[in-house]
């Protein structure tokens, strides 16, 4: 992926209240199309600090990182979590764990949701920042 030009960037930064079981999460639903869970992507952070990124349906996790925790602690207070990609290509960022992957599979435009699953969450901020190369002056 070129580090200068990336197609689309998504960013959230916020804090997390309560996040106590290993299956809790929050993050970033993206590419979603007509259905949330029939064709989209999930990046998002676990209980214990983990961050993966998943393909819909499944869910199937492509990419994940080390555990931050070792179970006796959780993640809590301030994090951000920046995601970037362009084609199959993307990059994720959550403090200073960094993530890649190239397995990405669907390709499709869609929507940017926010999530929680089991957890506590309060928004601070979200961003979107799209570099789209289309010339959309051109007739279709």
């Amino acid at each position: 992926m070129n580090r200068n030009k990336r197609t689309v960037s998504f960013g959230t930064s916020g804090r997390i209240d309560r996040n106590t079981q290993p299956d809790d999460w929050f993050g970033i639903y993206f590419r979603v199309g007509a259905s949330l869970v029939l064709g989209s992507h999930l990046a998002y952070v676990r209980q214990n600090g983990m961050v993966e990124i998943a393909v819909y349906p499944g869910p199937r996790v492509i990419a994940k990182s080390k555990e931050l925790y070792d179970g006796r602690k959780t993640i809590t207070g301030r994090h951000s979590l920046l995601i970037q990609f362009e084609n199959n290509e993307l990059e994720l960022q959550m403090d200073n764990i960094r993530l890649r992957t190239n397995k990405l599979s669907h390709q499709t435009a869609g929507q940017v949701w926010l999530a929680a699953y089991n957890a506590n969450v309060d928004v601070h901020s979200a961003q979107m920042i799209c570099r789209d190369t289309i010339d959309w002056d051109q007739p279709l």
